[in-house]
């Protein structure tokens, strides 16, 4: 055994899966040139893969994505050392870099792999929640990634199906739920009132789960009782309940905007509405493809609008960050080279998306691009369709241009509420 794959269990251990950046004898990275371009590309295979990814500026220094402003350094300059990583990170204290400071070409002496000791502790005592549960009259569940990043989707249908309750997610747990599921209330996050007509505003109890704060500010959510459960902790909490099933209605949010977007399936020629192209997304690229966007325009109406019927078929991230669209196609194409997948932009493609896409051609992995454009040709849902399935298998790097129907968004904002999520683009209508 040599150093760097003791450093690659080590980093396994922490739930690393891919490091991006400089190549590094011993160790195994995706060769990616430029740091920034490795960046993005490593929080996107977080995004697709649900799984962590770092990245190798070079020198044996691992940084982890978004972090590079973090000054806190680990020196790895022992074998011990190596072996401590794992604990260190189930307990919570993840370093900005980790330094290798030695030869990962060079063999150890030690056979043994490093091992994770520190397991994390309940967050809540699931007697009491389970107590709270049962006693509710109109509990539901909001969810977010944490629980698709943990593993426990099929935990989370276990307690909506023993508490009999519905359940809100946030944009980054699109999918987990059919959005046909009786337990499938609504995406919320995006818009100012999303939470209040979700059902917040008038239920006896939240149970709160994996949440990203960033889709869901504690002071917007908690408008309600609530408690907060680990997503580790749905199936035990499942096993506690046992309530006879009951009527979940619908939430005035879904409702609502379920106006709007139907009208807009409806129209068929061109320029077509925001909702229109959307479905067409899920048409085409079915339940195996995917959708990713960036924050923005195109973000909003994918995450408000796209039809998930399962986990993982849209991405679009909780923070504005450049070239995600693109660095997503490319990761979830590095995995599965014939898997649909399209990504969708605002405007004409900034420079971080267009060196993604150089970076693309260099792996050989084909990126299609559709670019909500005013400027772009209006195109009816027949010639949109058709050019949608070519675009999202395309083998190349090929970026089009589609001017969609601005006036749908102000009934949106209308149904919920002006547009609250990244906050800092501007270019975002909230009237």
């Amino acid at each position: 055994m040599i150093v760097g794959e003791m450093l690659m269990a080590a980093l396994r251990l922490m739930g690393v899966d891919a490091i991006f950046g400089v190549p590094i004898d011993g160790v195994h990275v995706v060769d990616v040139p430029d740091a920034d371009i490795a960046e993005v590309l490593a929080l996107a295979h977080k995004q697709v893969h649900r799984r962590i990814a770092l990245v190798h500026v070079g020198d044996g220094q691992f940084v982890w994505p978004g972090t590079r402003s973090n000054d806190e350094m680990v020196t790895i300059r022992s074998v011990d050392e190596l072996c401590e990583l794992g604990s260190k990170a189930i307990a919570g204290r993840v370093p900005g870099t980790i330094w290798l400071a030695l030869d990962p070409r060079a063999p150890t002496s030690t056979n043994h792999w490093p091992m994770a000791t520190d397991l994390p502790g309940l967050e809540e005592s699931l007697d009491s929640v389970g107590e709270l549960i049962r006693t509710s009259k109109t509990a539901l569940i909001l969810a977010g990634p944490g629980v698709a990043d943990r593993g426990t989707q099929a935990d989370l249908h276990a307690l909506a199906a023993a508490a009999s309750v519905g359940v809100l997610n946030t944009w980054g747990a699109k999918g987990l739920f059919d959005w046909r599921s009786r337990h499938h209330l609504a995406t919320v996050g995006l818009q100012e009132r999303d939470f209040e007509l979700g059902g917040l505003a008038e239920t006896d109890l939240v149970v709160a789960t994996g949440l990203d704060p960033f889709e869901a500010p504690e002071e917007r959510w908690r408008i309600a009782p609530a408690v907060i459960v680990a997503p580790d902790t749905l199936g035990p909490l499942a096993e506690t309940l046992g309530r006879p099933r009951r009527e979940i209605p619908e939430v005035p949010l879904r409702t609502r905007l379920g106006s709007v977007t139907q009208r807009g399936w409806a129209r068929e020629s061109a320029p077509l509405a925001p909702t229109r192209t959307t479905r067409h997304y899920a048409q085409a690229l079915g339940t195996h493809g995917l959708v990713a966007a960036d924050a923005g325009m195109t973000g909003y109406w994918v995450a408000r609008t796209f039809s998930t019927t399962r986990l993982g078929t849209t991405v679009v991230p909780s923070t504005q960050i450049p070239g995600m669209a693109v660095a997503a196609v490319i990761v979830a194409r590095r995995s599965q080279p014939w898997r649909p997948a399209l990504a969708v932009v605002d405007g004409v493609p900034d420079g971080i998306t267009l060196a993604l896409l150089d970076e693309a051609a260099r792996m050989g992995i084909g990126v299609g691009v559709e670019a909500w454009d005013n400027a772009g040709p209006a195109l009816d849902a027949a010639a949109h369709m058709e050019r949608l399935r070519r675009l999202i298998v395309t083998p190349t790097q090929d970026v089009v241009g589609l001017s969609t129907d601005g006036g749908q968004i102000s009934e949106m904002i209308e149904a919920a509420g002006p547009i609250v999520a990244w906050r800092g683009l501007t270019e975002l209508p909230t009237a």
